[in-house]
């Protein structure tokens, strides 16, 4: 079994890098990115108790996907002095979800996976969680 976690590609002009196994990710969550910008060439490794730990739970839509898909209404915020966009709406949001999860003594860990639309969303979930 090969132990290389790239996939290296040359033309005339360019090299492109392409990692090729994620550590990370449920199945469910590859699965669109593998089939249409991977070639099918992506591998989930994680561990199967860490990427099947939230199935079945009470807060997924459907027990089988590990994923919630919440829409939110909301201000795009944005400081000052940064070119980056924040929705404080979506940050309460998602804060809700983890306080759910971190009260629930089934799910005793310290980091939540979460993809919110800006990615200074995230920073101010961080800042919140503090």
């Amino acid at each position: 079994m090969p132990t290389c976690l790239l996939s290296i590609t040359h033309t005339s002009f360019i090299s492109v890098v392409k990692l090729v196994k994620n550590f990370r990710s449920h199945n469910s969550i590859l699965k669109f990115p593998n089939e249409r910008f991977y070639g099918n060439d992506l591998q989930a490794c994680a561990s199967p108790s860490i990427i099947n730990a939230y199935l079945n739970s009470s807060y997924l839509p459907s027990k089988k996907f590990p994923i919630v898909f919440h829409a939110v209404s909301g201000k795009d915020n944005r400081e000052a002095s940064s070119p980056s966009f924040f929705n404080a709406d979506e940050v309460l949001q998602v804060k809700q979800y983890v306080q759910r999860l971190k009260e629930d003594r089934r799910y005793r860990t310290s980091t939540f996976p979460s993809l919110t639309l800006f990615k200074t969303s995230l920073i101010g979930m961080y800042i919140t969680f503090s």
